[in-house]
């Protein structure tokens, strides 16, 4: 079972990486990311009946709002690194979409960024936690294979073991380690949608 909780993080990890291979690593940590999160790969996981926020990060300036409101700044510091004058109506429109927070004259850009150096640093702890499950892990994973075959559904085993894993281990170890937030609808938190921002495979 510890093995499995091992890969269940591993798992976890991957899903919140862009579509590098494992050669393009030191690469990807050398690159310049784009300096507007809507040339950013966007993964998002929300719960809504009208849409999604990417039109929102994707409109106007609205990417590179974000982008330089990281690590908190004015309006006025803003323009000034974009280069062009910001619409109150762009703020508001971040805002009301939860992308982007507020506190007196100051904006903080409210989604998870993972740049290429945070990028790099996950990929090295995922090589090395899967040199040291994998070879542990084979003999359930044959088993599963196995029964697969057995019912001649070999052709859906990744999607069956990824599924499992991921949908089922890893979110039952991320609410027993109390690692996700509270998924109960009440009136003060309708909604549960994250969304978090990488870079894009081929970032330009």
């Amino acid at each position: 079972m510890k093995v499995w909780r091992s890969l269940s993080a591993l798992t976890c990890l991957i899903v919140f990486c862009p579509s590098f291979s494992l050669a393009q690593d030191s690469q990807l940590a050398a690159t310049a990311a784009p300096a507007d999160l809507s040339k950013w790969d966007l993964i998002c996981f929300c719960t809504t009946s009208v849409n999604t926020p990417h039109f929102a990060v994707r409109a106007d300036t609205n990417g590179q709002i974000l982008y330089y409101a990281q690590s908190g700044a004015t309006k006025a510091q803003i323009q000034q690194a974009i280069g062009k004058p910001l619409l109150t109506s762009q703020l508001v429109l971040l805002q009301d979409w939860r992308l982007l927070r507020r506190s007196g004259e100051v904006y903080t850009t409210s989604i998870p960024v993972l740049g290429p150096e945070k990028i790099g640093q996950l990929r090295e702890q995922m090589r090395n936690l899967a040199s040291n499950i994998a070879p542990a892990i084979r003999p359930d994973v044959e088993q599963i294979a196995s029964d697969l075959e057995h019912r001649n559904l070999s052709d859906h085993l990744y999607s069956v073991l990824f599924s499992y894993v991921l949908d089922g281990l890893t979110w039952d170890e991320l609410k027993a380690d109390k690692a996700i937030p509270e998924l109960q609808i009440t009136a003060s938190h309708p909604f549960w949608a994250p969304i978090q921002a990488v870079p894009m495979e081929s970032p330009y």
